[in-house]
């Protein structure tokens, strides 16, 4: 919702996913994902910054949305209920952030329920890949007033650990020390680079594969197929994005 920022970066995601790249052919053939672009159409066309039509948040009703007042809410996480029990792995919410700077996630901390921390893997791989990503800025802690986000429930309620918002800067990102704007390109790299990791996080063997990285010296890297990822793309808004394995 007035999150423009978070527009392009879905568009890069999407021409990523869409694209001939071996990394996308290879991550679509291993998974099935679901992709919602825009969850506040109304607001956005009647110029709303942050709520819906009817003057609500609504990435603070996913604990509990109402069918008519958050219908794009609602139906999205009934589909997530459904797919939950097929093997939904990963859950990210795309974001604009008003007052920080750089790209970076907020996640949900396992060490209280004794887990691994392998919610920090996706982030720092990222942060590895992505000049303009900062893991230090990234968040793990799931405070009160963030119970009812998606990110949060998400985890809680369908027991996604890898559950993430992904936030970016209105304003721009520090580069050698220099404050760089964002532009619409750098928006669109974010998001085919968010893509590109998925395949490197959940496929790692087969990505340094089509990369070369783990290939004998006689053996060529697989070919990196067109990158006309890179054009321009037409605005979409306010985005979310889940990533399910197919069934057997």
């Amino acid at each position: 919702p007035g999150e423009t920022q978070a527009s392009w970066m879905m568009s890069g995601t999407i021409k990523f996913l869409t694209s001939d790249l071996p990394e996308a052919r290879l991550l679509r053939e291993r998974f099935v994902i679901y992709v919602v672009p825009m969850l506040n159409p109304d607001g956005v066309i009647h110029g709303h910054y942050r709520c819906s039509l009817s003057g609500q948040d609504l990435n603070r009703v996913w604990d509990d949305p109402d069918q008519v007042r958050h219908p794009t809410i609602y139906h999205t996480k009934d589909l997530m209920r459904e797919l939950s029990g097929r093997g939904l792995v990963f859950f990210c919410d795309f974001h604009g952030h008003s007052t920080k700077r750089n790209a970076f996630m907020y996640g949900c901390d396992s060490e209280k329920a004794g887990g691994s921390k392998e919610e920090l893997v996706f982030p720092l791989i990222m942060a590895e890949h992505s000049p303009a990503f900062s893991f230090p800025d990234c968040d793990f802690q799931m405070r009160r007033h963030k119970l009812t986000t998606g990110r949060v429930v998400v985890c809680k309620e369908l027991g996604i650990g890898n559950s993430y918002t992904l936030e970016v800067s209105f304003l721009g990102h520090k580069v050698a020390g220099q404050l760089l704007h964002f532009s619409s390109g750098d928006l669109m790299q974010l998001g085919h680079q968010f893509g590109e990791m998925l395949v490197r996080y959940h496929l790692p063997l087969q990505y340094e594969v089509l990369k070369g990285e783990s290939l004998p010296p006689d053996v060529p890297p697989a070919p990196q197929g067109d990158e006309d990822s890179a054009r321009e793309p037409d605005k979409m808004e306010a985005p979310s994005a889940a990533a399910e394995t197919p069934k057997p």
